[in-house]
């Protein structure tokens, strides 16, 4: 005896259509939906097999995410290091996670942006820049903002000095330069004054 019948999507079609999914139906079937997971016909999800799987995007769900792997009831996407906008109206594009202390970008969130530690803190580019994926080198830079330079913008400028990097103002003499810098100035010979501003 037949005890059931499988879901229609809304055009009236069983599991939305043989390309998305066939009704496991007959005297041994069990009146539910099974979804279509192929290259050729898209990767199906849900009841009525209207849905992506998680991990796939466009319109026949036949795309995968960036940085997917695994098998496809469990697909891990964007590295497993981000979100991917999949679903049938996404756009297949990561969100990558971001911490205080761990950043990831580019278009699979593959790349690690530098830290720095200070003290008991650990922070993406020393919170003093911006990380940027450059594909031609495989790797993440920190873009350092203000007076800061160094791989992972924890380096003052030349002639800057102190934990904001502030300006020298030694006018004829070396200044006591970098983070751990004080902003005192040794004055070249002939000069004196707080910033060898004086001619001796």
């Amino acid at each position: 005896d037949c005890k059931g019948e499988c879901l229609k999507a809304p055009d009236g079609e069983y599991c939305s259509g043989k390309t998305q999914g066939l009704c496991d139906d007959d005297v041994a079937g069990k009146g539910h939906c099974v979804c279509e997971k192929t290259d050729g016909n898209g990767y199906w999800n849900g009841t009525i097999c209207s849905n992506c799987t998680t991990g796939y995007f466009g319109n026949k769900c036949n795309e995968s995410c960036p940085g997917s792997s695994g098998n496809i009831d469990n697909r891990i996407v964007c590295t497993g290091n981000g979100e991917c906008d999949d679903g049938r109206n996404g756009s297949g594009t990561c969100s990558c996670s971001i911490s205080s202390s761990e950043q990831y970008v580019g278009e699979a969130c593959n790349y690690t942006c530098p830290t720095h530690n200070s003290g008991n803190t650990t922070a993406v580019c020393n919170s003093h820049g911006i990380c940027e994926a450059h594909t031609t080198t495989d790797s993440a830079n920190c873009s350092c903002t203000g007076d800061f330079t160094g791989i992972s913008c924890n380096v003052c400028k030349a002639n800057h000095y102190g934990p904001d990097c502030t300006p020298c103002e030694c006018v004829n003499g070396k200044c006591n330069e970098g983070i751990e810098g004080n902003g005192t100035c040794r004055c070249f010979p002939g000069y004196g004054g707080t910033w060898c501003e004086k001619t001796c």
